[in-house]
């Protein structure tokens, strides 16, 4: 299994991203944030990564219990904080 690489762009945004998913789990269910809505209000604010990244990102906050597994709990533990040793 390949090294996961670290998030350059998308570092410096992850408390944003976080920070909106926080605000939209208050909203009503119809009017909550989708990723590409995240992704477009990060761009107006200046992110200049891929969608893509917004989207991998968000969908690693939301793991499904059944999808875990010990390695890959063990890549994200590690991914995490090389994240933070980086900053």
């Amino acid at each position: 299994m390949s090294k996961p690489q670290p998030a350059l762009v998308l570092g410096h945004y992850k408390k944003r991203i976080e920070t909106l998913l926080d605000e939209s789990a208050q909203m009503l269910r119809k009017e909550r944030y989708t990723a590409n809505k995240v992704y477009q209000i990060l761009k107006a604010e200046g992110y200049q990564g891929s969608a893509g990244g917004i989207h991998n990102y968000i969908s690693r906050l939301f793991i499904r219990p059944s999808q875990l597994n010990l390695c890959h709990v063990k890549n994200l533990i590690n991914h995490d904080s090389q994240d933070k040793d980086d900053h």
